[in-house]
């Protein structure tokens, strides 16, 4: 009598820690996944940074460009190239 009441004690505390462990599983990868979808949306907003940068740059030199402010901005890429040559 005294054996199965062992027994029935161990089984239970098994499936008790078993049960901890499968919650502490899923609670990792919860956060892992978690991590994963910041990283993505740190991703995603450098990205839209980046693309807007290049956005600015195309819309702007060439306006620059064709004002007569573009000779002096031709000029001064000019200048920056002959002074790092040197």
């Amino acid at each position: 009598m005294l054996l199965v009441v062992v027994v029935l004690l161990m089984v239970v505390m098994l499936l008790v820690i078993v049960m901890l462990l499968m919650i502490v599983m899923l609670l990792m990868i919860v956060m892992l996944l978690m991590i994963i979808m910041l990283l993505m949306i740190v991703m995603l907003l450098v990205i839209i940074v980046v693309l807007l940068f290049v956005l600015v740059f195309v819309i702007v030199v060439p306006l620059a460009l064709a004002n007569n402010g573009g000779r002096e901005l031709h000029h001064l890429i000019v200048l920056q190239g002959r002074s790092a040559r040197r």
